[in-house]
C-alpha cells in the first residue's frame, strides 16, 4: 500500500511535468510569431514608403514597375490575422500596415500619407518599446 501513494504522486509529478513542456513549446511558437511580425514591421517600414514613392510618379520607369510588382508580391505573400499583433503586442501595428498598403494602392496621396503617418506612430512607439526590452 505504501507504493501506491508514490506511484499516484509520481504519476502527478509527470502531469504537471508535461503541462511545463506543452507551455514552454508555445513560448517558443509565441516568441516565433512575434519575431515574424517584427520582421514583417521592419520589412514594411522600407518597402511602404517606397510603394508611396513610386506610385506617385506621374511616369514610371520600366525599373519602377517592377519594383512596384516586387513590392505587392511580398505584401500579397505574408498572410496575417491583424489581430495577431494586437494579442501578442498590444499593437494594432498589422492593422495599420494592411490600410497604408491599400491606401497607396488607391494612389491617393492625402489618403495615403495620412495612413503612413498613422503606421510611422505605431512603429516608432514599438521600436522604442523593443529597445528597451533588448537592453534588458
Amino acid at each position: 500500500m505504501s507504493n501506491q501513494p508514490n506511484l499516484i504522486d509520481f504519476r502527478l509529478r509527470s502531469m504537471k511535468l508535461e503541462k511545463v513542456i506543452l507551455k514552454s513549446t508555445k513560448i517558443t511558437e509565441i516568441n516565433e510569431a512575434i519575431s515574424l511580425i517584427k520582421h514583417f514591421v521592419e520589412l514594411s517600414s522600407k518597402l511602404l514608403p517606397y510603394l508611396a514613392e513610386i506610385n506617385e510618379k506621374e511616369e514610371l520607369s520600366i525599373q519602377d514597375i517592377s519594383n512596384r510588382e516586387k513590392i505587392i508580391d511580398v505584401f500579397k505573400s505574408y498572410r496575417f490575422d491583424t489581430k495577431s499583433s494586437t494579442v501578442l503586442m498590444n499593437s494594432t501595428i498589422l492593422e495599420l500596415i494592411q490600410n497604408a498598403y491599400e491606401q497607396i494602392k488607391l494612389v491617393n496621396k492625402v489618403s495615403s500619407r495620412k495612413a503612413l503617418n498613422s503606421f510611422w506612430l505605431e512603429h516608432d512607439r514599438l521600436m522604442k518599446d523593443w529597445s528597451v526590452i533588448e537592453s534588458n
